[in-house]
């Protein structure tokens, strides 16, 4: 059981990195989405891997190390490499990337041959009695092996440059390169191909035969189609929650842990409950669950309209800051009135999700509380912060809703590339409002340039706050001031709690379907062609993630947005549970081949 979550760790952290990672490394380069769709092409190895499994049933190709451990290590060690090479390629908004594509696929191909040979290694070293188990902990390591690629890179990319970050992510092959080193190679199965073409042929002739050809095409058929859906609704889901406005630290934080803890969960309760229910009656059930899950997608898209807008400001003058902020914010903000008009509370989490990425809020609350900031508890600035910020955007909101057709004209600035600080002067326009000279005042960090102050007409923002909140400091203190705001306002809280709890939904399905699923596929194949009879079956599985998910920044675009697509999603996951009545009915017994100690019983007479 140890081994199997070396072997679910390993297995699960390359395809996360490409699944999660890469999407948002090309779209916090402005790639297009549909470039970042194309993407997914990079995963064809997943779908075609059953053509060179025989090579791995057969061939050994480090004497020492043994047929299934010496297939593990090369694939590793390629692996480490790949991934420390991808972070060093460069990317633009012009053109196809082809190097990362390239590097892309080289992933996709050694992971899919390292999943070849831990899929078989797993099976040949697990008796048929602890076939479930070790395959719920595989599944199980496998997803918390993204929490690596899909929270904490997704994090440290906030913080530090992206060659360090796949450097880093790829350090995390280490411990499965380890395992490869320290354990045992299986003993060898009876029956085992001692030719190519017996390792070609007879996996799939053996598979046929054993249920027939209509009977095999069906489960066939069930294999590519029961995770139709959930695959190509995942497919864009990093791109789809920056779209919506969130950060990739919150995307971090909150939907990937999220997600990854409620799959474990599934994964948990999926092997539990198949105890009692059987694997044929837990595929009807957990893949409702499944199904039922996408629509959450769909309710996040209806709730959050999209929001596109520059992140990568680090290395633009402060005019040029300003003018997105005046311009490019609002106006996107403004596009989405039509939809938003009628929801207030939408409204302000949409402005609270554009501005956030460019205000510091923390300095413009210490200049609104004044005097009384130096004398506040590390726990009140946090807390006047918060309750500051929600208050700013919420009278935004009003005031942009008002006057949508926003329009700035900045001065150049004349502020010298290594300023910390700059002052940019604008004159903005609102509809037919008077004119307005604001002066933003900016600060240099990390992240590039943040706005701590605005002037309007000789009136700073903070300080005209700051003249509301003097009475209430005087006579309720800091903590009454603090309370006052908040009852006034909305934070969004509840739009982070309305993403962990669909991603987390979501995962659970995936986790309960993804540990029946595997039970199913593990107990159809024949122990003598574990490696090819398992790389069809999986490869039959990641066929949607990888074809049909190429066409997704397609699908958004051409559907008219990520409502629609949710809901497409939804109908895709419907013919999948319709062939269960002839694959799995809900009385019956799943096809299973002979189990290990029957083929050595028929191999001893």
């Amino acid at each position: 059981m140890l081994i199997c979550i070396f072997t679910g760790f390993s297995s699960g952290l390359p395809l996360y990195l490409l699944l999660n990672l890469v999407p948002a490394w090309l779209k916090n380069g402005n790639v297009p989405l549909t470039v970042i769709g194309v993407f997914t092409l990079a995963q064809f190895p997943f779908t075609w891997k059953f053509l060179w499994a025989p090579l791995l049933d057969r061939y050994n190709i480090v004497s020492w190390l043994g047929r299934r451990r010496s297939w593990m290590f090369v694939t590793q060690t390629g692996l480490l490499a790949a991934i420390a090479w991808l972070g060093q390629t460069s990317i633009s908004s012009q053109g196809f990337p082809w190097l990362a594509f390239i590097l892309a696929s080289v992933i996709a191909f050694l992971s899919a041959t390292q999943d070849i040979a831990l899929d078989a290694f797993r099976r040949e070293i697990l008796p048929d009695e602890e076939l479930g188990l070790g395959n719920a902990i595989h599944v199980n390591a496998y997803r918390i092996a993204g929490l690596i690629p899909g929270s904490l890179s997704l994090i440290l990319a906030d913080k530090i440059p992206w060659g360090w970050v796949f450097a880093i992510t790829a350090a995390f092959m280490l411990p499965g390169l380890a395992m490869t080193l320290l354990i045992r190679e299986p003993a060898v199965a009876k029956g085992t191909p001692r030719t190519l073409r017996a390792a070609v042929v007879e996996p799939f002739s053996e598979f046929f035969s054993r249920h027939g050809v209509k009977s095999a095409l069906l489960v066939l058929a069930f294999l590519f189609l029961y995770k139709l859906g959930d695959s190509l609704c995942t497919a864009l889901a990093t791109p789809f929650y920056l779209d919506i406005g969130f950060s990739m630290t919150e995307i971090g934080i909150v939907a990937k842990n999220a997600g990854l803890w409620a799959s474990v969960a599934g994964g948990i309760l999926g092997g539990l409950w198949m105890i009692r229910l059987g694997i044929n009656r837990a595929l009807w059930l957990f893949g409702v669950v499944q199904l039922i899950s996408i629509l959450g997608f769909a309710a996040l898209a209806w709730t959050g309209p999209p929001f596109v807008a520059p992140r990568d400001h680090a290395g633009i003058p402060p005019e040029a800051f300003v003018q997105a902020v005046t311009s490019d914010v609002f106006a996107n903000v403004c596009a989405n009135r039509a939809i938003l008009t009628d929801n207030a509370k939408n409204a302000h989490t949409l402005l609270d999700n554009s501005l956030r990425r460019y205000f510091n809020f923390d300095r413009m609350a210490g200049l609104a509380a004044g005097a009384s900031w130096k004398e506040a508890s590390r726990e009140q600035r946090k807390n006047f912060t918060a309750a500051f910020h929600a208050l700013l955007v919420r009278d935004w909101a009003g005031s942009i809703f008002r006057h949508c057709d926003w329009t700035a004209k900045t001065k150049p600035s004349a502020t010298a590339p290594d300023a910390q600080e700059a002052t940019v002067s604008t004159v903005i326009h609102q509809g037919d409002a008077q004119t307005i000279a604001v002066n933003f005042l900016l600060e240099k960090t990390e992240q590039g340039w943040k706005v701590f102050d605005i002037v309007a007409d000789g009136q700073s923002l903070p300080e005209s706050y700051r003249e509301a909140f003097a009475d209430k400091l005087y006579t309720m203190g800091m903590n009454g001031l603090i309370e006052w705001i908040r009852g006034q306002i909305k934070t969004d809280f509840w739009a982070l709690f309305a993403l962990a709890l669909v991603i987390g939904f979501e995962a659970l399905g995936v986790g309960l379907g993804s540990a029946a699923f595997v039970a199913f596929m593990a107990r159809t194949t024949h122990p003598a062609y574990t490696a090819t009879q398992l790389a069809l079956f999986t490869s039959l599985m990641a066929l949607p993630r990888t074809l049909i998910s190429a066409t997704a920044g397609w699908l958004v675009e051409g559907m008219g947005g990520w409502l629609y697509f949710f809901w497409f999603c939804f109908f895709l996951g419907i013919p999948g549970m319709l062939l269960l009545f002839k694959v799995a009915p809900w009385s019956g017994s799943p096809p299973s081949a002979p189990s290990v100690n029957e083929e050595k019983a028929s191999s001893s007479q």
